[in-house]
């Protein structure tokens, strides 16, 4: 028969073969199918929708258009879709042949959701019935119309937001439609003339896809019936019970490696260089069960009783001579003993659909520390070995042996230096080992202990069998975690303080009786600021806040350790007087003196202000490649800040409330100056146990608010209220936010809240909720009514900026290249007509714009769209440094 279809179709449609029903085939099947085929990606998520980025690559994939696309150079005309992004070559050739469209003429909009009616147009197109939906109205009735009538939208949703469920559906339906493959056009009117052909019944012309189904026996590390020796790590053996064949396949993107002794149904495809398979799913009468070691199991013949965390007892039926493999290796004529592990799991595979369970899958390791590892030799830590051994050798020229060394997570480690736990699976025959490395380890206080679990700092841990059940309750143990998050070794650790000497003194000195004020470090608290005002601005700022846990005066015992030596009295207070000592660790003893002090070195040298700690990463200097000039942080880190000056010059005669000012810093701060310094370096995790902030600070910036932590908002009443309880008179103020009057509560007013006092309509401000709702911290930006009547200015202070002028030019729906954005331009004059001040407004996550009526003194919300061109006189605020605005008000 003759091929003909339309010219865009000759070379793109991607040819399917397989037969189905619309209404009874499930979601799984449909995915599946899709999948197999290569159509959609296997791995992608089910459970939200489908970007136009994404669906690009989809319907390359349905035209059999791969091979072109990612050979070509990904260029197309759309700001938004730059080369490295992961679908340009799919959209560059999409919308250069006429398949897809840009939402405007520079914007594609890749991370949009794709709707429904383009969805329909793609596929439509797909089937060859463009001309026919042009008869029917075009774009978008036309193309609905056209997919109804051929049944496409069978049990699919048209409802935007389109979900990836009802897109999938969509396609797979669009299989089934006879494909036009001639138009005649010297009729009447057109006529359109359908085949007896589908997209299923088209079938590629370099490989033969089909599906079939079996049991995957082997891969290259487990076999269930004998080994492949010469099996590649991807490759899968199959008992293929459609042709009666057990066949190596390829396994491509799917997840078959991980099914071996499983019952699947699968689509592969036949080259010249074998077999690939497409896509996996367990058939139906697969039956799984995993059994824990920790469940309380046994075996009486052929049945396995356990009980599972509800304690309800189950029962599974084993076959008789049930298949056995241990550890990746087939064991022949196992006896019940094989059963009873003391870590790890079995997994009871039932593959035909009867009532009993045909294979059991057993999965049992031993704990031990390997101090390193070079790709072919672990050295095991004392008191820590494996089968009494100082370390294991991987012979790798022995092809008959196997051993994979990944972390928990599967990923193949390579080499390590530094302690960590190894689980280690091994077969009878020594053989194959399975290695799980895992570098987590915890420090704490041991509390408590029962059969089967210890707690930590009050939190509870499942033990391995490798624990020692022998720790001192109330002693600070290193604890080393295995891939289970069982704990799987101890070690006992002397608690190390860590603190910063403030002040210190001597009562009687011939007794040794020196004194210190210690600031007491906290942990490190981390977060993002939101903007929770207007849910459409998605920009985040990363902050830590650093507060101490207090101060405390320390007696020093009699005898202190310090550097490998013992001091006492005048000596010690001689020593400790060097500038280098204030920042040390220490030991206490019984009696809760310090018995122990260590000067602490300090790492990444004098990192000052804000420039040099990139937010993101916790990085302070430096950066994640290379900190040889810097250190980082991690939820570990232990931080004090210590009161200092505008120059950062320590104020040892600081009061116990300044010691208790928290220091917020982020990649806004403004106002609070500081320099920060790490000590007790782990060149391995190139992390620092001990923050010192240095901070200019006193115990009236408990209530400063940092202004860029909200947006600003102007003051559109103030009024007083008479608390009847109390007699009181309460000050209320309300603020525009967004287009909307909010009336905000104040806590009690103090003298370090006395701002609020001072309010009155029309000022700029920014401001603070506390948990309560109950307004906590007001700080001024600037008063409006102030500024009327003034000439126009430029303010700078810190890196806050304020800008008083006459608009010159707007200018909007501009690209900004550099930042990727629509932006509104304005030129801002100030007392000078020939230069300028401009500003890039971003169009998305636009700072909030108000309007102030001098006649009237109304305040009302407005848009950028608002602003008149040679006319407006406007007060701008915004950060200085890199020009980010943060409130615009038209002053008419």
């Amino acid at each position: 028969m003759k091929k003909f279809l339309p010219c865009l179709l000759v070379t793109i449609i991607f040819l399917l073969s397989i037969c189905s029903a619309y209404a009874a085939t499930s979601y799984e099947n449909v995915f599946f199918t899709l999948a197999g085929y290569g159509i959609i990606d296997g791995n992608a998520p089910t459970d939200e929708c489908v970007s136009r980025g994404e669906f690009a690559n989809i319907a390359v994939n349905l035209f059999g258009m791969r091979e072109v696309a990612d050979s070509a150079t990904p260029k197309t005309v759309f700001w938004d879709v730059p080369d490295d992004y992961i679908y340009a070559r799919d959209i560059s050739l999409l919308t250069q042949i006429g398949v897809l469209n840009g939402m405007s003429e520079n914007l594609f909009s890749p991370y949009e959701d794709v709707t429904y009616e383009q969805a329909v147009k793609v596929l439509v197109l797909a089937t060859g019935y463009a001309g026919v939906a042009k008869q029917h109205g075009g774009w978008p009735e036309g193309y609905v119309a056209v997919a109804e009538s051929n049944r496409m939208l069978e049990g699919v949703s048209l409802i935007n937001p389109f979900s990836r469920k009802d897109l999938y559906r969509l396609i797979y339906n669009t299989l089934d439609v006879r494909v036009l493959d001639e138009i005649f056009t010297n009729a009447p009117e057109e006529k359109f003339i359908k085949t007896d052909d589908t997209l299923r019944d088209i079938l590629s012309s370099d490989c033969t896809i089909y599906r079939h189904q079996g049991v995957i026996t082997a891969n290259s590390y487990i076999y269930t019936t004998y080994p492949y020796r010469d099996l590649g790590d991807d490759e899968v053996v199959i008992e293929n019970s459609s042709v009666g064949k057990t066949i190596i396949y390829k396994i491509g993107k799917t997840n078959a490696y991980d099914l071996v002794g499983c019952w699947v149904e699968f689509y592969a495809k036949e080259t010249d260089k074998g077999y690939e398979l497409l896509s996996v799913k367990l058939a139906n009468g697969n039956d799984i069960v995993k059994v824990n070691a920790d469940d309380s199991y046994k075996k009486i013949g052929n049945t396995i009783s356990y009980a599972k965390e509800n304690n309800k007892t189950k029962k599974l039926n084993l076959e008789g001579g049930i298949r056995v493999v241990y550890n990746g290796s087939r064991v022949m004529s196992p006896d019940d003993s094989i059963f009873d592990i003391k870590d790890g799991w079995i997994s009871f595979v039932n593959n035909d659909s009867d009532s009993d369970y045909d294979l059991a899958m057993i999965w049992e390791y031993e704990n031990a520390i390997a101090s390193s590892f070079d790709g072919k030799r672990f050295v095991f830590v004392n008191g820590a070995l494996y089968n009494s051994q100082t370390s294991f050798f991987h012979d790798d020229e022995d092809g008959t042996v196997r051993m994979i060394v990944t972390d928990k997570n599967g990923k193949t480690v390579e080499s390590f230096d530094g302690e960590r736990t190894v689980s280690i699976f091994a077969d009878k025959n020594k053989k194959r080992y399975r290695i799980i490395a895992s570098d987590e380890q915890i420090e704490g206080i041991f509390d408590s202990i029962s059969d089967e679990a210890v707690w930590i700092n009050g939190v509870e841990y499942k033990t391995a069998e490798s624990l020692r059940k022998d720790m001192l309750l109330g002693k600070n143990y290193l604890l080393y975690v295995n891939h289970e998050g069982k704990l799987a070794f101890s070690k006992f650790k002397n608690v190390t303080n860590y603190g910063y000497i403030l002040g210190f003194g001597a009562g009687d000195v011939l007794a040794g009786n020196v004194r210190a004020k210690i600031i007491l470090p906290s942990t490190v608290d981390n977060g993002q600021v939101v903007n929770e005002e207007d849910t459409t601005d998605t920009s985040r700022v990363p902050y830590l806040i650093l507060q101490n846990s207090g101060a405390e005066v320390f007696s020093f015992a009699e005898s202190v350790k310090c550097e490998g030596k013992k001091y006492s009295g005048e000596a010690l207070l001689t020593l400790l007087g060097k500038p280098e000592m204030k920042v040390i660790s220490y030991e206490l003893n019984e009696n809760g003196e310090i018995k122990e002090i260590a000067p602490l070195e300090k790492h990444g040298g004098d990192l000052t202000r804000r420039y040099q700690y990139d937010v993101y990463d916790k990085v302070f200097g430096g950066t994640k490649v290379d900190l040889s000039s810097g250190f980082a942080i991690n939820s570990a880190t232990k931080a004090v800040c210590v009161p200092a000056d505008d120059n950062n010059n320590v104020l040892s005669q600081a009061s116990d409330d300044d010691l208790g000012v928290k220091v917020n810093i982020t990649v806004a701060n403004n106002d609070v100056g500081y320099r920060v310094e790490g000590y007790d370096y782990d060149k391995e995790t190139k992390k620092v146990r001990f923050l010192v902030a240095f901070a200019s600070m006193d115990a009236s910036q408990i209530t400063n608010l940092d202004i860029f932590s909200t947006r600003a908002s102007m003051v559109t009443d103030v009024r007083n209220v008479l608390n009847e309880k109390t007699g009181d008179v309460q000050q209320y103020i309300s603020v525009l936010s967004g287009s909307v009057e909010k009336s905000l509560t104040p806590i009690q007013i103090s003298s370090e809240n006395k701002t609020i006092l001072d309010l009155k309509k029309g000022d700029l401000i920014c401001y603070k909720l506390n948990n309560n709702d109950l307004l906590e911290n007001v700080r001024i930006i600037q008063s409006i009514p102030d500024v009327i009547g003034n000439s126009e200015y430029e303010y700078i202070s810190g890196n806050i900026k304020k800008t008083f002028g006459r608009v010159g030019m707007v200018e909007y729906d501009e690209i900004d290249t550099y930042n990727k954005a629509l932006v509104t331009t304005i030129d801002i004059y100030i007392g000078d007509d020939e230069n300028p001040r401009e500003y890039k407004i971003p169009q998305k996550n636009t700072p909030p714009v108000y309007i102030y009526d001098t006649a009237n003194r109304a305040i009302l919300s407005a848009s950028l769209k608002e602003i008149r061109p040679d006319n407006d006189r406007v007060f701008i605020f915004e950060r200085s440094g890199d020009g980010f605005v943060r409130a615009l008000v038209l002053i008419r």
